[in-house]
């Protein structure tokens, strides 16, 4: 009876430790591919082309910006769900909670903005690109600008932030009016490019 009894005891640790190590797994491999890696790859992307857009370091193309505009709204739609899943999972586990919930989708939203409509363009470029030559239209070549953008020349066509060139040479800008297309030249792809130099297409 007691050699049952041990045997059924050992038979029901070994399923229970089996059960553990399965749950285990699992949870690795839900926090690895649903929390961790889309989270460090958003904030990452989403920090590095902060940066490249400030520094007005990598322009735009037209034809990506018409390219990925039908996709913008749903993308930034489930990029909020998950940041706000995200966050009620987070106030779950943590001690207390620091953000609201809808605060992670806000966040993950900008990210995903960026790493989108800026991201998958300087991506390609780095990977691939080559000296390129991408035209602009000029709308607008008259203005100060201000300590954020000095002399920009704003394109035609273009949403906020990626209508324009900053830190154009004096001369250069006098010499436009809208209407005008300038070439703008340097290391990318058709979706966008490394600034390097512009000019005027006569």
């Amino acid at each position: 009876m007691k050699t049952k009894d041990a045997a059924e005891l050992g038979k029901r640790a070994n399923a229970s430790a089996k059960a553990w190590a399965y749950e285990s797994r699992r949870n690795w491999l839900f926090w690895t591919f649903c929390i961790r890696i889309p989270f460090i790859t958003l904030l990452l992307g989403g920090l590095g082309c902060s940066f490249l857009l400030m520094m007005n370091a990598f322009i735009v193309s037209e034809e990506w910006y018409n390219f990925i505009k039908p996709f913008v709204l749903p993308i930034l739609g489930m990029s909020f769900l998950y940041g706000y899943f995200l966050g009620i999972w987070f106030s779950r586990v943590a001690a207390e909670r620091i953000w609201h919930p809808r605060n992670y989708g806000f966040l993950m939203l900008y990210l995903a903005l960026l790493s989108t409509i800026f991201g998958v363009p300087v991506s390609a470029g780095i990977l691939f690109g080559d000296q390129t030559a991408i035209t602009y239209v000029v709308e607008r070549a008259n203005s100060p600008g201000d300590s954020k953008c000095r002399r920009p020349i704003e394109f035609e066509g273009m949403p906020i932030f990626l209508d324009r060139l900053c830190g154009a040479q004096e001369a250069f800008q006098s010499n436009l009016s809208p209407g005008d297309s300038i070439a703008i030249v340097g290391r990318g792809t058709t979706w966008g490019v490394f600034k390097k130099s512009a000019h005027k297409i006569e």
